[in-house]
Protein backbone atom coordinates (compact mmCIF):
# COMPACT_ATOMS: atom_id res chain seq x y z
CA UNK A 1 0.00 0.00 0.00
CA UNK A 2 1.17 3.55 -0.70
CA UNK A 3 2.81 5.45 2.15
CA UNK A 4 1.09 8.71 1.34
CA UNK A 5 -0.83 10.10 -1.60
CA UNK A 6 -2.75 13.28 -2.43
CA UNK A 7 -4.96 13.72 -5.48
CA UNK A 8 -6.57 17.04 -6.43
CA UNK A 9 -9.24 17.16 -9.13
CA UNK A 10 -10.62 20.56 -10.20
CA UNK A 11 -14.05 20.35 -11.84
CA UNK A 12 -15.32 22.53 -14.70
CA UNK A 13 -18.04 23.88 -12.40
CA UNK A 14 -15.39 25.28 -10.06
CA UNK A 15 -15.65 22.56 -7.46
CA UNK A 16 -12.68 20.64 -6.18
CA UNK A 17 -12.18 17.06 -5.03
CA UNK A 18 -9.30 16.18 -2.72
CA UNK A 19 -8.32 12.56 -2.19
CA UNK A 20 -5.90 11.40 0.49
CA UNK A 21 -4.44 7.95 1.01
CA UNK A 22 -2.06 6.73 3.67
CA UNK A 23 -0.74 3.33 4.72
CA UNK A 24 -2.50 1.84 7.72
CA UNK A 25 0.96 1.01 9.07
CA UNK A 26 1.50 4.75 9.53
CA UNK A 27 -1.91 6.02 10.56
CA UNK A 28 -5.43 4.98 11.42
CA UNK A 29 -8.59 6.97 10.68
CA UNK A 30 -8.26 9.15 13.79
CA UNK A 31 -4.66 10.03 12.97
CA UNK A 32 -5.40 10.81 9.32
CA UNK A 33 -8.35 13.05 10.19
CA UNK A 34 -6.31 14.94 12.80
CA UNK A 35 -3.46 15.28 10.31
CA UNK A 36 -5.70 16.69 7.58
CA UNK A 37 -7.35 19.14 10.00
CA UNK A 38 -3.92 20.36 11.14
CA UNK A 39 -2.74 20.56 7.53
CA UNK A 40 -5.77 22.70 6.67
CA UNK A 41 -5.17 24.92 9.71
CA UNK A 42 -1.54 25.51 8.65
CA UNK A 43 -2.79 26.39 5.14
CA UNK A 44 -4.91 29.13 6.78
CA UNK A 45 -1.86 30.39 8.72
CA UNK A 46 -3.21 29.17 12.04
CA UNK A 47 -0.96 27.99 14.82
CA UNK A 48 -0.81 24.24 15.23
CA UNK A 49 1.27 22.80 18.10
CA UNK A 50 3.94 20.36 16.99
CA UNK A 51 3.26 16.73 17.95
CA UNK A 52 5.58 14.93 20.33
CA UNK A 53 7.00 11.77 18.83
CA UNK A 54 7.49 9.86 22.07
CA UNK A 55 5.95 6.52 21.17
CA UNK A 56 9.30 4.73 21.36
CA UNK A 57 9.66 5.87 24.97
CA UNK A 58 6.19 4.64 25.91
CA UNK A 59 6.41 1.43 23.88
CA UNK A 60 10.13 0.60 23.66
CA UNK A 61 11.22 -1.72 20.88
CA UNK A 62 11.62 -5.35 21.83
CA UNK A 63 13.12 -8.31 20.04
CA UNK A 64 10.01 -10.06 18.76
CA UNK A 65 10.04 -13.06 16.43
CA UNK A 66 9.16 -12.36 12.81
CA UNK A 67 5.92 -13.70 11.43
CA UNK A 68 4.58 -13.91 7.87
CA UNK A 69 2.81 -10.87 6.49
CA UNK A 70 -0.97 -11.15 6.60
CA UNK A 71 -2.26 -11.20 3.02
CA UNK A 72 -5.96 -10.35 2.60
CA UNK A 73 -8.01 -13.09 1.01
CA UNK A 74 -8.92 -12.18 -2.56
CA UNK A 75 -12.57 -12.49 -3.46
CA UNK A 76 -15.18 -11.11 -5.83
CA UNK A 77 -16.24 -8.24 -3.58
CA UNK A 78 -18.56 -5.34 -4.32
CA UNK A 79 -19.32 -2.29 -2.17
CA UNK A 80 -22.61 -0.43 -1.93
CA UNK A 81 -23.57 2.77 -0.12
CA UNK A 82 -26.64 3.04 2.09
CA UNK A 83 -27.88 6.08 4.03
CA UNK A 84 -29.82 5.98 7.29
CA UNK A 85 -31.62 9.25 8.01
CA UNK A 86 -32.24 10.53 11.53
CA UNK A 87 -35.86 9.33 11.71
CA UNK A 88 -34.93 5.78 10.69
CA UNK A 89 -32.09 5.67 13.21
CA UNK A 90 -34.53 6.79 15.90
CA UNK A 91 -36.90 4.01 14.79
CA UNK A 92 -34.11 1.43 15.10
CA UNK A 93 -33.36 2.68 18.61
CA UNK A 94 -37.03 2.34 19.53
CA UNK A 95 -36.98 -1.32 18.49
CA UNK A 96 -34.29 -2.21 21.04
CA UNK A 97 -34.77 0.35 23.80
CA UNK A 98 -36.39 -2.30 26.03
CA UNK A 99 -33.38 -4.60 25.67
CA UNK A 100 -30.45 -2.17 25.46
CA UNK A 101 -29.96 0.83 27.72
CA UNK A 102 -29.30 4.05 25.80
CA UNK A 103 -28.23 2.48 22.49
CA UNK A 104 -26.07 4.73 20.32
CA UNK A 105 -26.56 5.57 16.66
CA UNK A 106 -23.56 3.46 15.69
CA UNK A 107 -24.66 0.50 17.81
CA UNK A 108 -28.13 0.22 16.29
CA UNK A 109 -27.00 0.78 12.69
CA UNK A 110 -24.07 -1.65 13.01
CA UNK A 111 -26.23 -4.33 14.65
CA UNK A 112 -28.96 -3.92 12.03
CA UNK A 113 -26.47 -4.04 9.15
CA UNK A 114 -24.90 -7.14 10.68
CA UNK A 115 -28.30 -8.83 10.98
CA UNK A 116 -29.09 -8.14 7.32
CA UNK A 117 -25.67 -9.46 6.29
CA UNK A 118 -26.33 -12.71 8.16
CA UNK A 119 -29.66 -13.07 6.37
CA UNK A 120 -27.92 -12.66 3.00
CA UNK A 121 -25.31 -15.23 4.03
CA UNK A 122 -27.96 -17.77 5.03
CA UNK A 123 -29.89 -17.33 1.78
CA UNK A 124 -26.86 -17.63 -0.50
CA UNK A 125 -25.12 -20.47 1.34
CA UNK A 126 -28.24 -22.51 1.98
CA UNK A 127 -27.00 -23.19 5.49
CA UNK A 128 -27.86 -21.72 8.87
CA UNK A 129 -25.24 -23.60 10.87
CA UNK A 130 -22.14 -21.44 10.34
CA UNK A 131 -21.49 -19.26 13.40
CA UNK A 132 -20.86 -15.55 12.85
CA UNK A 133 -19.31 -12.76 14.86
CA UNK A 134 -19.15 -8.98 14.49
CA UNK A 135 -15.96 -7.16 15.40
CA UNK A 136 -15.74 -3.39 15.71
CA UNK A 137 -12.64 -1.23 15.64
CA UNK A 138 -12.61 1.42 18.37
CA UNK A 139 -10.49 4.43 19.17
CA UNK A 140 -8.73 3.56 22.43
CA UNK A 141 -7.21 7.03 22.83
CA UNK A 142 -10.28 8.36 24.63
CA UNK A 143 -10.67 5.23 26.73
CA UNK A 144 -7.16 4.43 27.96
CA UNK A 145 -7.34 6.84 30.90
CA UNK A 146 -10.30 5.10 32.47
CA UNK A 147 -9.40 2.41 35.02
CA UNK A 148 -5.89 2.42 33.58
CA UNK A 149 -4.60 0.21 36.39
CA UNK A 150 -6.94 -2.57 35.21
CA UNK A 151 -6.23 -2.28 31.48
CA UNK A 152 -3.53 -5.00 31.31
CA UNK A 153 -5.84 -7.57 32.93
CA UNK A 154 -8.84 -6.54 30.80
CA UNK A 155 -6.78 -6.66 27.62
CA UNK A 156 -5.35 -10.10 28.41
CA UNK A 157 -8.77 -11.55 29.21
CA UNK A 158 -10.28 -10.16 26.00
CA UNK A 159 -7.36 -11.45 23.95
CA UNK A 160 -7.64 -14.96 25.37
CA UNK A 161 -11.39 -15.04 24.82
CA UNK A 162 -11.01 -13.76 21.25
CA UNK A 163 -8.35 -16.33 20.36
CA UNK A 164 -10.65 -19.15 21.44
CA UNK A 165 -13.65 -17.67 19.67
CA UNK A 166 -11.89 -16.82 16.40
CA UNK A 167 -10.01 -20.12 16.12
CA UNK A 168 -13.08 -21.96 14.86
CA UNK A 169 -12.53 -22.80 11.19
CA UNK A 170 -16.14 -22.31 10.13
CA UNK A 171 -16.54 -18.91 11.77
CA UNK A 172 -17.69 -16.07 9.49
CA UNK A 173 -16.31 -12.78 10.79
CA UNK A 174 -17.85 -9.42 9.93
CA UNK A 175 -15.82 -6.29 10.55
CA UNK A 176 -17.20 -2.83 11.31
CA UNK A 177 -15.32 0.45 11.39
CA UNK A 178 -17.01 3.69 12.44
CA UNK A 179 -15.80 7.17 11.52
CA UNK A 180 -18.82 8.76 13.17
CA UNK A 181 -18.23 11.78 15.43
CA UNK A 182 -14.77 12.37 13.96
CA UNK A 183 -14.38 16.03 12.83
CA UNK A 184 -14.11 15.12 9.16
CA UNK A 185 -16.41 17.91 7.99
CA UNK A 186 -14.40 20.55 9.89
CA UNK A 187 -11.52 20.44 7.39
CA UNK A 188 -11.11 23.87 5.76
CA UNK A 189 -8.12 24.74 3.58
CA UNK A 190 -9.43 28.26 3.07
CA UNK A 191 -12.05 27.67 0.42
CA UNK A 192 -14.78 26.36 2.72
CA UNK A 193 -15.69 23.12 4.43
CA UNK A 194 -16.39 19.99 2.34
CA UNK A 195 -19.85 19.19 1.02
CA UNK A 196 -19.35 15.44 0.99
CA UNK A 197 -16.71 13.07 2.32
CA UNK A 198 -16.58 9.43 1.35
CA UNK A 199 -14.26 6.46 1.69
CA UNK A 200 -12.77 4.26 -1.03
CA UNK A 201 -14.07 0.79 -1.71
CA UNK A 202 -12.70 -1.68 0.81
CA UNK A 203 -10.92 -4.77 -0.52
CA UNK A 204 -11.74 -6.83 2.56
CA UNK A 205 -14.88 -8.91 2.30
CA UNK A 206 -17.55 -8.95 5.00
CA UNK A 207 -16.57 -5.45 6.06
CA UNK A 208 -18.58 -2.26 6.46
CA UNK A 209 -17.75 1.34 7.31
CA UNK A 210 -20.01 3.90 8.99
CA UNK A 211 -19.50 7.61 8.45
CA UNK A 212 -21.51 10.73 9.34
CA UNK A 213 -23.23 12.84 6.72
CA UNK A 214 -22.56 16.58 6.69
CA UNK A 215 -25.45 17.41 9.03
CA UNK A 216 -24.12 14.96 11.61
CA UNK A 217 -27.52 13.33 12.13
CA UNK A 218 -27.52 10.74 9.35
CA UNK A 219 -25.15 7.83 8.78
CA UNK A 220 -23.71 6.59 5.51
CA UNK A 221 -22.92 2.89 5.59
CA UNK A 222 -20.68 1.19 3.03
CA UNK A 223 -21.12 -2.58 2.89
CA UNK A 224 -18.51 -4.76 1.21
CA UNK A 225 -19.60 -8.33 0.45
CA UNK A 226 -19.06 -10.98 -2.16
CA UNK A 227 -21.16 -10.09 -5.19
CA UNK A 228 -23.64 -12.92 -4.80
CA UNK A 229 -24.33 -11.99 -1.19
CA UNK A 230 -24.51 -8.27 -1.90
CA UNK A 231 -27.07 -8.86 -4.66
CA UNK A 232 -29.30 -10.44 -2.00
CA UNK A 233 -28.33 -7.93 0.70
CA UNK A 234 -29.30 -4.84 -1.31
CA UNK A 235 -32.77 -6.27 -2.04
CA UNK A 236 -33.55 -7.02 1.60
CA UNK A 237 -36.97 -5.42 2.19
CA UNK A 238 -36.32 -4.94 5.90
CA UNK A 239 -33.05 -3.16 5.13
CA UNK A 240 -34.66 -0.90 2.53
CA UNK A 241 -37.38 0.02 5.03
CA UNK A 242 -34.73 1.77 7.12
CA UNK A 243 -32.00 2.73 4.63
CA UNK A 244 -31.82 4.31 1.17
CA UNK A 245 -29.60 2.70 -1.44
CA UNK A 246 -27.09 5.21 -2.84
CA UNK A 247 -29.28 8.35 -2.74
CA UNK A 248 -28.07 11.60 -4.31
CA UNK A 249 -25.81 13.81 -2.22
Amino acid sequence: MWRGMRIVDVQECGGMALGIGMSHKIADASTIINFVNDWAAVARDQYVPSPEFVAENIFPQVDLPLFPEAVPEKSDCVAKRFVFDATKIAALKALVVDKVQNPTRVEVVAAFFYSCAISALRLTSGSSSNPTVLTQSVNLRTRMFRRKDQWPVIFQECLQESMVEFSRSNLVMYKCTSWCRFPIYEVDFGWGKPIWITVPSCTTKDCFILIDTKNGEEIEAYMNLEKQQLDVFERDEELLAFASLNPSI
